[in-house]
C-alpha cells in the first residue's frame, strides 16, 4: 500500500502525546552505566540476544538505526515507534521486562514499515482504520513469538510481563496455549492475531486512534480524504514471520460500524 507516514500507534496512542522530558539514545547505543541514559543502553544491549533468530526485525533494526528514547507521560501509551523521527519512544518508569516487550513490538513496526505497510490517506478512513488494527495484531503476535523463544531459552521476563499486562494478557494466554498444545509456531502465531480481535475495547481504541491519526494527517497535508480499500492481499502479505515464512491471518467476521 502506499506509503505516507507510518503512523504505527502501539500501546497506545499517538506520537502528540510525547511530553518534553524526553531523553533518546542514538546509535551504537552506548552510555555511561551509571548515567541518565543507561536504561537505554541495558534495553539496546538486550536486542541483540534476543533478535538472533529473526532476521528481518535485526535487519530492520540495523538498518533503521532508529533512537531509542524515554519519556515520562505518554499520554496513556506505553511506547510508540515515529519514522519521521526515526525515533522508539518508550515509557520512563516501566519495569525493564516490559520495556523490552513494548520494545519488541514497536521493533515489528519498524520492520512492517521498512515493508510497506504505512497508513495511508489513499486509504478511505474506515480502511486505514482496518489496516492499523492488523498492523497492531501482528507486532502483537511477532512479539509474543520472540518472547517465547526468549522464555524457552530461560529468559522469561519478557514473557511473564505480557502475560500480566492487562492490554495483552488474552492474546498471550492464548499464544501460550496453542504452543504448549501442539508446539505449532505457525498456528499459534494464528491464534494470537484471531485473539487481538475479541476485544471490543481494544478495537474501538485503535479505531479512535487510527481515525485521529487519519485526520491529522489529512489537515497536515492538505489533501481530501482517500476513497482506495486494501487490496486483497494485504494480509498474506502483511502476515509474514520474522523468518520469512507466511503465517495464517485473516481479519474476522465484526460488527458493522
Amino acid at each position: 500500500m502506499p506509503a505516507m507516514k507510518c503512523a504505527a500507534v502501539a500501546l497506545i496512542l499517538s506520537t502528540s502525546a510525547v511530553a518534553a522530558q524526553t531523553s533518546c539514545l542514538s546509535a551504537p547505543y552506548d552510555a555511561d552505566p551509571e548515567g541518565p541514559k543507561a536504561e537505554l543502553a541495558r534495553l539496546a544491549g538486550d536486542l541483540a540476544p534476543a533478535l538472533v533468530e529473526f532476521p528481518s526485525i535485526a535487519e530492520a533494526f540495523e538498518a533503521t538505526a532508529p533512537d531509542l528514547c524515554m519519556a515520562a507521560q505518554l499520554d496513556g501509551a506505553e511506547g510508540f515507534y515515529d519514522p519521521d523521527a526515526n525515533r522508539i519512544v518508550l515509557r520512563r518508569g516501566n519495569p525493564d521486562a516490559l520495556n523490552l516487550a513494548v520494545l519488541l513490538h514497536e521493533l515489528r513496526h519498524v520492520e512492517q514499515a521498512a515493508r510497506g505497510f504505512c497508513p495511508s490517506t489513499d486509504l478511505a478512513m474506515k480502511e486505514n482504520a482496518r489496516a492499523s488494527w492488523a498492523a497492531e495484531a501482528d507486532a502483537s503476535t511477532v512479539t509474543l513469538i520472540i518472547a517465547w523463544a526468549l522464555r524457552e531459552k530461560g529468559r522469561p521476563e519478557a514473557w511473564d510481563a505480557l502475560l500480566s499486562w492487562p492490554p495483552q494478557s488474552d492474546i498471550t494466554a492464548r499464544f501460550g496455549q496453542v504452543m504448549q498444545r501442539t508446539g505449532d509456531v505457525e498456528a499459534a502465531a494464528a491464534g494470537a492475531f484471531d485473539q487481538w480481535y475479541a476485544s471490543a475495547e481494544r478495537r474501538e481504541a485503535y479505531y479512535i486512534a487510527s481515525c485521529s491519526e487519519y485526520l491529522d494527517r489529512l489537515e497536515d497535508a492538505a489533501v481530501p480524504p482517500g476513497y482506495d480499500s486494501l487490496p486483497d492481499d494485504f494480509f498474506a502479505r502483511l502476515c509474514v514471520l520474522p523468518g520469512g515464512a507466511p503465517f495464517d491471518c485473516a481479519e474476522p467476521d465484526l460488527p458493522r460500524r
